[in-house]
């Protein structure tokens, strides 16, 4: 669900605001505007953000142990 304070923007800006959002539709800007209440669709990528960069690093400390073990150390 979307909640905005537009009233607290406006104080925090000390503007004035209209109470309505726009939010294109699924055709762009090619049809008229049609009354509905806003959708907020963020994707939740994090599960796959968090083994690209774990996968990472474990092969950066692949390549540092093999380095590590030819040079003799």
């Amino acid at each position: 669900m979307l909640i905005m304070d537009v009233q607290g923007y406006t104080d925090y800006l000390g503007q004035q605001a209209l109470p309505f959002y726009l939010q294109a539709g699924p055709n762009g800007l090619k049809t008229l505007p049609l009354g509905r209440k806003p959708t907020i669709d963020l994707p939740n990528r994090h599960a796959g953000y968090a083994i690209t960069w774990y996968g990472l690093a474990l092969v950066l400390l692949g390549v540092f142990g093999a380095l590590h073990w030819r040079r003799g150390g």
